[in-house]
């Protein structure tokens, strides 16, 4: 990855590629609503800090809280359904196929219809990996709690515990 270094200081020391299997990674559930998200690339899995991705679904309904992330720029990827982003108060329909855009600190939120036929489900990657999550005054905080299965219904390659988006230590 060219100039990596600049979100990765310790990226020399990256030993080619790794190839994880996401699908054996833990399934988290929102505590708010039914949300739920699967990280896909994490300093953990892929031994750097310049990139983080997550896979993440909303069935119909769900909705985030306001928020916005200091310290990295961030980009959707809408695998499935259709859902809604609301970027610094304005409303941006999204569907399968769409990638979406996010400067850091731009207010952002995202929700489905509750008629939608299927769930939104989106790759959002962060660069860097790291950053800060900052909550709307008043919002609930988006925390997970783990749910013991991987996206297949089995037991997960490894454990990942009860935290708020944005604190990422141990992921």
């Amino acid at each position: 990855m060219p100039r990596a270094s600049r979100f990765d200081a310790d990226i020399a020391s990256f030993k080619g590629i790794r190839i994880v299997d996401w699908t054996r990674e833990p399934v988290l559930q929102s505590e708010h609503d039914a949300r739920t998200r699967i990280y896909m690339t994490t300093p953990t899995l892929a031994g750097t800090t310049a990139v983080k991705a997550e896979l993440i679904t909303y069935p119909r309904g769900a909705a985030a809280p306001e928020h916005y992330h200091q310290g990295a720029e961030h980009f959707q990827y809408v695998i499935s359904g259709s859902g809604t982003a609301v970027l610094n108060g304005t409303e941006h329909r999204l569907e399968a196929g769409d990638i979406l855009y996010n400067l850091p600190d731009e207010w952002h939120y995202f929700y489905t219809d509750s008629a939608a036929e299927e769930a939104f489900v989106f790759v959002e990657l962060f660069v860097p990996g790291h950053c800060r999550t900052i909550w709307a005054k008043d919002a609930s905080a988006c925390a997970w709690l783990p749910t013991g299965k991987d996206i297949r219904g089995a037991a997960p390659a490894r454990e990942i515990g009860y935290h708020v988006h944005g604190e990422d230590a141990g992921l």
